[in-house]
């Protein structure tokens, strides 16, 4: 027997970035292990990293795809001089590069009053789109690494400090249950096999172990970042220091023949792949 805390929730309408998406930002099926692990940490006030294994399985209603608007900063503002009047035609907004200055405004107002770019930073704004899950069902086994924090996981989790969020800001986490549970060991021994009835994020070596002819898409998942250097100085840039490769499988009728972890919600059956 694995002791895990399982935490189910609900999100209305998610985005989990790709972050190789930029035109349009498609959203994963499920959130990545970073994203859960970042919730994680934000709901326990965390401020360095605490090790754990996740296991992340849901559903979702459909997708959409929505607008929003973008903006680009620190470009040089750029603009043209005729007959003695300035034009700006690339940056809709600018902003003073001094903050004595104030923070900036429209170009129609530098274009108004005759003003140049010196001492100024060009914003521009355009629309973007972004892929929208719809009615996602989420279930989440965690398996702390140090035993102490196993507790104080489980209490922030069912009483947050803060409201918990995955994937944008805006994407908030309805937290239905957190709980500690028993997983179960399901070798192969009885039966024809296990069906799960979410999908799921499985870890490639561990896909390789439990002899079943499930089919996914295989990707690669960003987990632990560095966010501090040696002396505990905040780093400009994170770095990426764990990646984990691993196959994302719908929920069907294809059987899952032995080595697996299960945990059940009712007569629902859960597979749990911890990475």
């Amino acid at each position: 027997m694995v002791k895990a805390i399982r935490l189910q929730g609900y999100q209305n309408m998610v985005n989990y970035r790709k972050p190789s998406s930029i035109a349009i930002q498609d959203s994963y099926k499920l959130p990545p292990y970073s994203t859960v692990i970042g919730m994680i940490h934000n709901a326990c006030d965390f401020t360095e990293y605490h090790p754990m294994k996740i296991s992340i399985s849901g559903k979702s209603a459909t997708s959409i795809t929505d607008m929003y608007t973008r903006y680009f900063f620190g470009m040089s503002l750029e603009t043209n001089k005729e007959k003695g009047q300035y034009i700006y035609k690339r940056h809709q907004l600018y902003t003073n590069k001094n903050k004595e200055d104030g923070l900036g405004g429209i170009t129609a107002f530098l274009e108004k009053y005759n003003i140049g770019p010196e001492d100024k930073y060009g914003i521009t704004r355009s629309l973007g789109y972004f892929e929208l899950l719809v009615d996602v069902e989420l279930v989440i086994h965690i398996i702390p690494q140090r035993e102490e924090d196993f507790a104080i996981i489980l209490d922030r989790l069912q009483k947050p400090v803060k409201f918990p969020y995955l994937g944008r800001h805006e994407d908030l986490l309805r937290i239905d249950d957190v709980r500690e549970v028993e997983l179960k060991f399901y070798d192969g021994d009885e039966g024809d096999g296990l069906i799960v009835d979410y999908d799921v994020l499985i870890p490639y070596n561990t896909y390789k172990e439990i002899h079943s002819e499930l089919k996914g898409t295989v990707m690669i998942f960003n987990k632990v970042f560095q966010t501090k250097n040696a002396k505990g100085q905040p780093l400009k840039l994170r770095r990426i220091i764990e990646r984990v490769k691993a196959k994302l499988v719908k929920a069907n009728d294809e059987p899952i023949l032995r080595n697996v972890l299960y945990d059940t919600i009712g007569d629902k059956i859960v597979g749990v792949f911890p990475a």
